[in-house]
């Protein structure tokens, strides 16, 4: 799925940002220990598929439109990530491991996409897996905090509600 430098810096290495996810996951259970897989029933599941299609084609556009010399800075796709998990906690509020378990399916999914796509120039390091990990968490925590059910954003969260046809 990398690029033979990454290739050839074994499996183990290769590997160890899912190490480190899988870490984040338990560390997440560990501190969420009031519930099994979260708040299952919080989570506006049309809203979520809608914006997961939406993400996912808007993902496939950029990376099919960008060639191997015309790379996205790192800057770019780390924002992209913040947004996602930002956005994200409105429709899946209050819901660390599902989210934690969409983080690894999301960066999976990356690999998969560059693989495919013949695009791998823009993996060159695993490191910029944490980089990704670390965007992902905090925009989702942020996210949390702003449309979470302890937000003061009432007002706001009571237009994007009505907007996005979401029952109050």
């Amino acid at each position: 799925m990398f690029d033979t430098k990454i290739s050839q810096q074994g499996e183990l290495l290769r590997y160890r940002y899912v190490f480190v996810l899988i870490c984040l996951i338990v560390l997440i259970l560990v501190l969420d220990q009031k519930s099994k897989l979260g708040n299952l029933q919080d989570i506006n599941v049309r809203g979520l598929i809608a914006y997961l299609v939406i993400v996912v084609v808007i993902f496939s556009v950029f990376m099919m439109r960008q060639t191997t010399k015309q790379k996205l800075s790192d800057n770019s796709w780390d924002i992209g990530h913040f947004l996602f998990y930002f956005g994200l906690a409105y429709f899946v509020p209050n819901n660390f491991l599902l989210v934690a378990i969409l983080m690894v399916a999301w960066e999976l999914f990356e690999d998969f996409m560059g693989f495919n796509a013949g695009k791998k120039a823009w993996i060159e390091t695993d490191g910029k897996k944490m980089t990704d990990m670390i965007a992902n968490t905090s925009g989702y925590y942020l996210g949390n905090l702003f449309f979470g059910r302890d937000s003061n954003h009432t007002d706001f969260k009571r237009r994007f509600k009505q907007y996005f046809g979401q029952k109050e």
